[in-house]
């Protein structure tokens, strides 16, 4: 049976695994590892940094107290899936491969991800709408050239959450998903570049509900 759901701010809440991905083996943290159901995976920015490495833990701890599975691998675990040396469709393969490991039968999960990876996460989940089951966006580093794989994203609920005073990725640009056809649009008035507390309800309600 799955482990109990973690109370927020736990500490050892999460399990680190290791998962061999065709890019090689990277490590994950995991809460809730035997649950069944549609996964949820989150992938952090782009700095190496343990405050963006570890930045979803708190937000992936409420989701888990639901009793949802979820994961949070860390890129930086592997030379080869550092984000700074990913090409081409190789952050695709690793998603790929990692919606696989954690979703074997259905092959599909619920993709989160923030500034970097949450624009790699529009074009995954544009090309690969069947294993994308939702997807939570936090100010992703989209320029004007993502508009067309936005647009693909309309059969997909999508949340989307922006501080209105990122300095990283401006506040309008949030403007781009307007027209995705059942948006979730969840904002803050401060609080900069970064995955908020004040975004973490909102994104469990979305997710799994009150």
């Amino acid at each position: 049976p799955p482990p109990p759901g973690p109370a927020v701010g736990a500490s050892g809440s999460w399990v680190e695994t290791m998962v061999k991905l065709d890019m090689g083996v990277i490590s994950v943290r995991e809460f809730n590892s035997g649950a069944g159901g549609i996964p949820v995976i989150a992938f952090h920015g782009m700095q190496a940094k343990k405050r963006v490495v570890e930045e979803w833990l708190p937000a992936c701890e409420a989701i888990a107290i639901k009793g949802v599975r979820v994961l949070v691998p860390n890129l930086h675990s592997n030379p080869q899936t550092k984000p700074r040396k990913l090409k081409g469709d190789e952050f695709g393969r690793i998603v790929r491969g990692l919606i696989e490991h954690a979703s074997p039968s259905d092959k599909k999960a619920v993709l989160m991800g923030k500034s970097w990876s949450g624009k790699e996460l529009i074009g995954f989940a544009a090309g690969h709408t069947s294993m994308v089951d939702k997807l939570v966006l936090v100010a992703p580093a989209v320029t004007v050239g993502a508009k067309e794989a936005v647009a693909k994203l309309s059969g997909i609920p999508l949340c989307v959450c922006w501080a209105e005073d990122d300095a990283m990725v401006e506040f309008k640009t949030a403007d781009m998903f307007k027209s995705v056809s059942g948006l979730s649009l969840i904002t803050a008035k401060s609080g900069g570049h970064f995955v908020l507390p004040s975004f973490t309800q909102p994104m469990v309600d979305f997710l799994v509900g009150g």
